[in-house]
């Protein structure tokens, strides 16, 4: 080990007394230091700390990828940590059902082994992956909240929207901010172009960086920033993905129902309008020209308390155990540490690598990635927690006061809560 990455490896110790400031100096200073030694390449790329995971945010990406083309034998071990489209590879499907817009039952597709939720009207949190199929099933769009370039893009609207504006005037500013994302509609041929790449499946972000989108593209990428909005506290309510039958075509855009008062708005960022339809009836049938509204008010009844629409236990438990799991992937674990050996185990991670972690880490990792069976997720989840509370009941000498807290953390459903804080420096979102 060079004598460079042995002072980084120092650095990262001492990582978590880091302010904000500090943290963006020292990743910086990390990176640069990696561009000319071959040892601190690698180990940024072996290890996920509070500031590698902050390359991507704070380091342009033509710094990225003249990174890459120094190191090229590395690009596979960052693959899984940062996005970048030059080095992007066709998607690996496995097991992909066709997709039929008739059966309502369909909500769900997998993909790398995993299952993800398709869209749908019910669907109320963006900002996780999900996937969007159109009725002719042309294409399918994958939405992946860790992106660089939905990241920084929302970082954008973040920075710009005021903690005192109103819920229409955000709404007014996230319609602008798309239309200046996708300023081309014709499609077609760029549609064509990409699933030759990548079979049916194209990533929202390829959408983005061409500036081409329709009705579908525009509302993915509102729905996302509403939802992150809403995360971070500058909106309090409901985002819903709408699709409707027009006179001469299907639609897609958003509603927003505002919790605060009630009020239920439409956003069209293609068409360029924010509409408060509880305050403006007729509007949204005299731009659509169709009858809209009368649909609307018998799915969300004005004056009415809207909840949001009950996910089955199975739906809900899915959702846990891949925070979980996401959870355990991006964040390290304290081990024991012996004489003659090491503490814990290890678990083979999605990117083929290996991480250390404490055995009931590792029993919980490996139930969720080898034992999630379609239908069985609550009965998993079941098991995952009588897990987190042996552990909490009869902690091994060696426990983490950190390790502690996610084991109570899992008992209580509150693993997304956890890989908020721990993921956050101060002022910045890494989710």
């Amino acid at each position: 080990m060079s004598e460079l990455s042995s002072e980084v490896k120092t650095l990262f110790a001492n990582r978590t007394q880091l302010t904000a400031k500090e943290l963006k100096q020292a990743v910086i200073s990390v990176f640069n230091t990696a561009l000319e030694d071959k040892d601190t390449a690698e180990l940024i790329t072996q290890e996920r700390n509070r500031i590698t995971i902050n390359i991507p945010k704070m380091i342009s990406e033509s710094k990225i990828v003249d990174f890459l083309k120094k190191y090229p034998n590395l690009s596979t071990a960052i693959e899984s940590n940062w996005y970048l489209p030059e080095f992007k590879k066709p998607h690996e499907i496995t097991d992909v059902h066709p997709i039929d817009s008739t059966n309502p039952n369909y909500q769900e597709l997998e993909y790398r082994g995993k299952r993800y939720p398709l869209i749908t009207r019910n669907t109320r949190n963006f900002n996780q992956i999900l996937f969007s199929a159109g009725n002719n099933s042309r294409e399918i769009i994958r939405l992946d909240p860790d992106s660089l370039v939905l990241k920084k893009h929302y970082q954008y609207i973040k920075d710009i929207t005021l903690s005192d504006s109103n819920t229409e005037d955000i709404l007014t500013m996230v319609c602008e901010t798309t239309r200046g994302v996708f300023t081309d509609s014709e499609e077609k041929e760029f549609i064509q172009n990409k699933l030759k790449e990548d079979d049916s499946f194209i990533v929202l972000d390829d959408f983005m960086e061409a500036k081409i989108g329709v009705c579908t593209h525009h509302a993915l990428l509102n729905a996302y920033i509403l939802s992150r909005l809403i995360d971070d506290g500058f909106l309090k309510g409901q985002v819903i993905h709408y699709q409707q039958q027009l006179n001469d075509r299907t639609h897609v855009w958003n509603l927003f129902i505002d919790e605060q008062d009630g009020n239920r708005y439409s956003l069209d960022s293609l068409l360029r309008d924010v509409t408060s339809i509880t305050e403006k009836p007729g509007a949204l049938d005299k731009l659509y020209r169709s009858k809209v509204e009368a649909k609307i008010n018998k799915l969300f009844p004005p004056n009415a308390t809207i909840k949001s629409p009950q996910e089955t236990l199975q739906q809900k438990a899915h959702a846990i155990l891949n925070n979980i799991a996401n959870y355990i992937e991006l964040n390290s674990f304290v081990v024991a540490s012996y004489i003659l050996f090491s503490g814990g185990v290890d678990i083979t991670l999605p990117n083929s690598g290996k991480k250390r972690v404490p055995h009931r880490i590792a029993d919980i990792y490996q139930l969720i990635t080898q034992g999630q069976t379609h239908g069985q997720e609550e009965h998993l989840l079941k098991q995952v927690k009588k897990i987190a509370r042996d552990a909490l009941a009869n902690p091994r000498t060696t426990q983490d006061i950190k390790t502690k807290e996610f084991y109570k953390q899992i008992t209580e459903d509150k693993v997304l809560e956890l890989i908020s804080t721990s993921q956050k420096p101060s002022g910045q979102n890494t989710l």
